[in-house]
Protein backbone atom coordinates (compact mmCIF):
# COMPACT_ATOMS: atom_id res chain seq x y z
CA UNK A 1 0.00 0.00 0.00
CA UNK A 2 1.28 3.67 -0.55
CA UNK A 3 0.91 6.47 1.95
CA UNK A 4 -2.14 7.48 0.39
CA UNK A 5 -3.66 3.82 1.26
CA UNK A 6 -3.79 3.06 -2.64
CA UNK A 7 -2.10 -0.10 -4.28
CA UNK A 8 0.89 0.29 -5.67
CA UNK A 9 0.87 -2.00 -8.78
CA UNK A 10 4.29 -1.01 -9.91
CA UNK A 11 7.52 -1.45 -8.48
CA UNK A 12 8.22 2.32 -7.90
CA UNK A 13 8.36 3.58 -4.19
CA UNK A 14 9.10 7.35 -5.07
CA UNK A 15 9.96 10.62 -6.75
CA UNK A 16 13.83 10.79 -6.63
CA UNK A 17 14.59 14.10 -8.42
CA UNK A 18 13.28 16.19 -10.86
CA UNK A 19 15.33 16.87 -14.03
CA UNK A 20 15.19 20.11 -16.44
CA UNK A 21 17.75 20.69 -19.38
CA UNK A 22 18.54 24.34 -18.85
CA UNK A 23 20.56 27.38 -21.57
CA UNK A 24 23.33 28.39 -18.77
CA UNK A 25 23.65 26.72 -15.82
CA UNK A 26 25.40 29.62 -13.53
CA UNK A 27 22.56 31.80 -14.95
CA UNK A 28 19.97 29.34 -13.63
CA UNK A 29 22.09 28.45 -10.19
CA UNK A 30 22.02 32.16 -9.51
CA UNK A 31 17.94 32.64 -9.92
CA UNK A 32 17.42 28.92 -8.13
CA UNK A 33 19.66 30.06 -5.59
CA UNK A 34 17.63 33.19 -4.84
CA UNK A 35 14.01 31.32 -4.94
CA UNK A 36 15.17 28.80 -2.40
CA UNK A 37 17.56 30.62 -0.29
CA UNK A 38 20.74 28.63 -0.82
CA UNK A 39 23.10 27.10 -3.41
CA UNK A 40 23.34 23.64 -4.86
CA UNK A 41 23.98 20.55 -3.13
CA UNK A 42 26.59 19.59 -5.67
CA UNK A 43 28.04 20.46 -9.27
CA UNK A 44 29.66 18.08 -11.76
CA UNK A 45 30.47 17.45 -15.29
CA UNK A 46 29.32 14.34 -17.08
CA UNK A 47 30.69 12.94 -20.19
CA UNK A 48 30.90 9.13 -19.50
CA UNK A 49 30.14 6.27 -21.63
CA UNK A 50 26.61 5.69 -19.47
CA UNK A 51 25.18 9.12 -20.73
CA UNK A 52 25.52 8.53 -24.46
CA UNK A 53 24.66 4.71 -24.09
CA UNK A 54 21.21 6.32 -21.67
CA UNK A 55 20.85 9.50 -24.34
CA UNK A 56 21.38 6.78 -27.24
CA UNK A 57 23.38 10.19 -28.82
CA UNK A 58 27.52 9.92 -28.82
CA UNK A 59 29.53 11.88 -27.51
CA UNK A 60 27.39 13.43 -25.02
CA UNK A 61 28.42 15.88 -22.73
CA UNK A 62 26.91 17.89 -19.86
CA UNK A 63 27.27 20.20 -16.45
CA UNK A 64 24.93 19.86 -13.65
CA UNK A 65 23.89 21.54 -10.66
CA UNK A 66 21.68 19.54 -8.00
CA UNK A 67 19.53 21.36 -5.56
CA UNK A 68 17.67 19.57 -2.67
CA UNK A 69 13.86 20.57 -2.29
CA UNK A 70 12.81 22.04 0.40
CA UNK A 71 10.67 19.52 2.95
CA UNK A 72 12.04 16.78 0.67
CA UNK A 73 14.90 14.25 -0.06
CA UNK A 74 14.31 14.74 -3.70
CA UNK A 75 16.23 16.67 -6.07
CA UNK A 76 16.11 18.93 -8.95
CA UNK A 77 18.52 18.63 -11.02
CA UNK A 78 19.97 21.56 -14.21
CA UNK A 79 21.35 20.28 -16.61
CA UNK A 80 23.62 22.12 -19.49
CA UNK A 81 23.95 20.09 -22.51
CA UNK A 82 27.47 20.76 -24.36
CA UNK A 83 27.20 18.10 -26.59
CA UNK A 84 24.69 17.60 -28.25
CA UNK A 85 23.59 20.95 -28.94
CA UNK A 86 20.55 21.90 -27.11
CA UNK A 87 17.18 23.02 -29.20
CA UNK A 88 14.98 25.40 -27.86
CA UNK A 89 10.98 25.03 -27.65
CA UNK A 90 8.26 26.60 -26.65
CA UNK A 91 7.92 26.97 -23.08
CA UNK A 92 4.32 28.88 -21.99
CA UNK A 93 2.76 26.51 -19.48
CA UNK A 94 -0.12 24.91 -22.18
CA UNK A 95 2.94 24.23 -24.27
CA UNK A 96 2.00 20.24 -24.82
CA UNK A 97 5.13 18.10 -23.18
CA UNK A 98 5.92 20.89 -21.06
CA UNK A 99 6.03 20.73 -16.98
CA UNK A 100 6.13 22.54 -13.92
CA UNK A 101 6.71 21.68 -9.99
CA UNK A 102 5.24 23.02 -7.07
CA UNK A 103 6.10 24.44 -4.18
CA UNK A 104 4.20 25.34 -1.64
CA UNK A 105 4.43 27.87 1.22
CA UNK A 106 2.62 29.12 4.20
CA UNK A 107 2.90 32.51 3.53
CA UNK A 108 2.09 33.09 -0.78
CA UNK A 109 2.24 37.28 -0.37
CA UNK A 110 5.55 37.27 1.39
CA UNK A 111 7.51 35.00 -1.48
CA UNK A 112 5.45 36.65 -4.09
CA UNK A 113 6.98 40.14 -3.19
CA UNK A 114 10.25 38.54 -2.22
CA UNK A 115 10.51 36.94 -5.76
CA UNK A 116 9.42 40.15 -7.31
CA UNK A 117 12.09 42.77 -5.34
CA UNK A 118 14.83 39.98 -6.91
CA UNK A 119 13.36 40.96 -10.57
CA UNK A 120 11.10 37.18 -10.87
CA UNK A 121 8.46 38.00 -13.55
CA UNK A 122 5.39 36.21 -11.85
CA UNK A 123 3.13 36.00 -14.31
CA UNK A 124 -0.87 37.32 -14.40
CA UNK A 125 -2.10 38.58 -10.99
CA UNK A 126 -0.88 36.51 -8.45
CA UNK A 127 -1.42 35.47 -6.26
CA UNK A 128 -4.95 34.04 -7.00
CA UNK A 129 -7.53 32.21 -5.57
CA UNK A 130 -8.17 28.92 -6.15
CA UNK A 131 -12.09 28.04 -6.86
CA UNK A 132 -11.81 24.41 -7.97
CA UNK A 133 -10.39 21.58 -7.37
CA UNK A 134 -8.60 19.47 -4.73
CA UNK A 135 -6.75 22.95 -4.02
CA UNK A 136 -9.96 24.66 -3.69
CA UNK A 137 -9.52 27.49 -1.25
CA UNK A 138 -5.99 28.02 -1.47
CA UNK A 139 -4.05 30.36 -3.60
CA UNK A 140 -1.15 30.01 -6.40
CA UNK A 141 1.11 31.93 -8.74
CA UNK A 142 2.64 31.13 -11.33
CA UNK A 143 6.63 32.10 -12.36
CA UNK A 144 9.50 31.13 -15.48
CA UNK A 145 13.08 30.95 -14.72
CA UNK A 146 15.06 32.06 -17.16
CA UNK A 147 14.92 29.38 -19.64
CA UNK A 148 10.69 29.59 -19.38
CA UNK A 149 10.67 26.18 -17.09
CA UNK A 150 7.86 26.90 -15.23
CA UNK A 151 6.95 26.86 -10.93
CA UNK A 152 3.98 27.34 -9.01
CA UNK A 153 3.49 28.70 -6.06
CA UNK A 154 0.93 27.48 -3.67
CA UNK A 155 -0.45 28.09 -0.42
CA UNK A 156 -2.79 25.59 0.98
CA UNK A 157 -6.36 25.59 1.64
CA UNK A 158 -5.81 25.32 5.46
CA UNK A 159 -3.53 28.63 5.78
CA UNK A 160 -5.70 31.52 7.46
CA UNK A 161 -5.97 34.86 5.72
CA UNK A 162 -7.57 37.01 7.85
Amino acid sequence: MSTTGQSTVSGFRTIQHFGFAVSNLERSVDFYTSVFGYGPASRFVSDGPYLSEMLGHAQCRMVAALFELPGTSETLELLEYLNPPMRLQETAFFTVGNGHFSLLTVDLDREVARLRSLGVTVLGSAPVDITVGRNSGGRVAYLCDPDGIGLELMEAPSVGRG
